[in-house]
């Protein structure tokens, strides 16, 4: 069954890498919550990438990530963790927080371009969780 929503979200996992002691790094993965867009918003957005590449537009890398990730992060599931080890309650200062970790931003763009070329297959034929 394939049910159109209009302004959809889908639970995705987000993998971010944070660095430790001698060198090394811990994968993680938790689950956000990102908005499916209209393939017009996405033309829109290769087409101002197109034209900061070509020079027309001057605009930081970290800033064109930052309006992106506003526009397709729309939270996160019960498997973010606080440091009490229970899920982070979503609320502006623990999103402000979350999105200011090193890297993040690019992690969740990652995750979020997964779900536009298949990248990562549904396990055991689940239908993916949709809501709207």
């Amino acid at each position: 069954m394939f049910v159109i929503s209009q302004t959809p979200t889908i639970l995705w996992p987000v993998e971010y890498v944070t660095p430790r002691a001698g060198g090394q790094f811990d994968a993680n993965t938790f689950s956000a919550r990102l908005k499916v867009l209209p393939q017009e918003r996405i033309d829109a957005h290769a087409e101002r990438l197109q034209s900061i590449i070509e020079g027309k537009e001057e605009i930081s890398i970290s800033k064109l990530d930052k309006e992106w990730v506003d526009e397709i992060f729309d939270g996160w599931g019960d498997d973010l963790l606080g440091a009490n080890n229970q899920p982070l309650p979503e609320n502006a200062s623990n999103r402000a927080m979350v999105l200011n970790l090193p890297g993040m931003r690019k992690a969740i763009i990652a995750a979020w371009k997964k779900t536009l070329n298949g990248e990562a297959e549904l396990k055991n034929s689940k239908t993916p969780r949709i809501t709207g």
